[in-house]
């Protein structure tokens, strides 16, 4: 597979060097593939890119991953034509949401943005994964697909992947990497094998990472921390995955809810079913819905509008008691909106209790 990565590597227009950087126990058995390896962390996968970029001396960065052995260089190279052209630090075509095939990933950054990221990386999911740190620090450009193939599967994560892969490659001419190419044979086969599939909770369980405390997911997450993954065309929540695994299709109008509000976590004790409102009630009981005086806009309304948020806040709780007291003697919804500043609906929603409802009925008092 790595061979097929290399090659496909060394074909992507504008690029100086091929390197493979691999785990450093793992040095010697590759050393025969190329002439260009760096032996780093196995767990510290950024660390690993970080001192491959410095003793190469690389300014920008392709990362391409071995366990996408069909990755095509014509898609290399629309990426770092757009990375030229924007003078951005992280361009991808992450095809979880571009419309490229699953196995297609090209991320190209700035050897400025990888340091960043690895002085400033903490995590272990950080770490282990190189670009979720990238996407904290800076605001990547997305390259996106003409055509919707992201039901299309070319990546290898069990065996059944493998076989895939494997009978694609043999119906490809050799030096043929183009993505018509691979789409065709891929399309052929699906003709060929119409019952061949990779079970999802093949797939779900072997990004899954388990142990005594919560199972969390280690393939692709939404900026909150939720995995995301792609079954029969349409992504999904992990947690969600996890549940229809165990416990088949879940009722209209439930949500799959975590029990350790860790939301990466997939691990089957550690959910529940909720209705929206019983997950709310659950966010509020635990303190993880900020509101009033905690929310955000209050706390720090100044990094609030650095970083773009909405200052939905308006009000304090002392506000809410006296806009309360103020409809309940009879002033008119129109004239507290007025001075308050917001409008009629969301005085009418406070006075009627269907908003802020966490607060008692009078301050101080249970």
């Amino acid at each position: 597979m790595l061979a097929h990565v290399l090659e496909r590597a060394a074909a992507i227009q504008g690029v100086d060097q091929v390197v493979l950087a691999v785990p450093e126990n793992d040095v010697k058995l590759v050393a025969h593939l190329w002439p260009h390896v760096y032996g780093g962390s196995e767990k510290d996968v950024l660390s690993r890119y970080a001192g491959a970029a410095e003793k190469y001396e690389a300014d920008v960065i392709i990362r391409l991953t071995g366990d996408n052995p069909l990755i095509c260089p014509e898609i290399g190279q629309t990426v770092l034509d757009v990375f030229k052209r924007s003078q951005e630090e992280f361009v991808s075509n992450d095809t979880m949401r571009s419309g490229f095939p699953d196995g297609t990933d090209v991320q190209i950054f700035t050897r400025s943005l990888l340091v960043k990221a690895h002085k400033s990386s903490t995590t272990a999911y950080e770490r282990e994964h190189v670009c979720p740190a990238m996407w904290r620090l800076a605001k990547p450009v997305m390259v996106a697909s003409d055509r919707n193939l992201s039901s299309v599967r070319l990546t290898v994560d069990v065996r059944e992947d493998l076989e895939l892969v494997q009978m694609i490659t043999q119906h490809l001419e050799h030096g043929r990497y183009d993505l018509g190419s691979t789409i065709q044979a891929y399309d052929g086969i699906r003709r060929t094998h119409p019952t061949w599939v990779c079970p999802l909770a093949v797939r779900l369980w072997s990004k899954m990472r388990r142990g005594d405390g919560c199972w969390e997911w280690q393939g692709c997450r939404t900026r909150q921390g939720y995995g995301v993954i792609v079954d029969q065309g349409k992504k999904i929540p992990t947690h969600r995955a996890v549940w229809i695994v165990q416990n088949g299709a879940i009722q209209a109008g439930m949500q799959v809810c975590h029990h350790c509000d860790n939301p990466p976590c997939g691990r089957p004790d550690h959910l529940f079913l909720g209705t929206t409102q019983e997950n709310t009630a659950d966010s509020v009981a635990k303190g993880r819905r900020a509101s009033g005086d905690r929310h955000p806009s209050r706390v720090d309304p100044l990094r609030c509008t650095m970083i773009g948020v909405k200052n939905q806040a308006k009000l304090t709780e002392t506000q809410i008691y006296e806009i309360r007291a103020r409809c309940d003697n009879g002033e008119t919804k129109a004239s507290v909106a007025r001075q308050f500043g917001v409008d009629r609906t969301t005085i009418s929603m406070i006075a009627l209790r269907k908003t802020w409802r966490h607060l008692p009925e009078r301050a101080g008092k249970p």
